[in-house]
């Protein structure tokens, strides 16, 4: 069980390597196109936005993963 979980990590690492790549670059790109729009509140308290790198990077992930992510595309809808 083992070896084959070991087998597995090479192309799992690089797997994540090239999601890393994707979220960086698709950041870079919110960060200037998005920064207008206001933050939005959360459960948690976190403000979903764009307007610096780490915001708008966990505003990805959580809408990459699917949680909350009608609230991102109903705001850049009306503005």
């Amino acid at each position: 069980m083992f070896h084959a979980i070991f087998a597995v990590l090479p192309n799992t690492a690089s797997m994540l390597l090239i999601m890393v790549v994707v979220l960086y670059c698709y950041t870079i790109v919110s960060c200037d196109l998005f920064a207008y729009l206001r933050p939005q509140q959360s459960v948690n308290g976190f403000d979903m936005h764009f307007r610096d790198f780490w915001g708008a990077l966990m505003t990805l992930i959580k809408v990459s993963t699917g949680e909350r992510w009608w609230i991102v595309l109903q705001e850049t809808a009306l503005q």
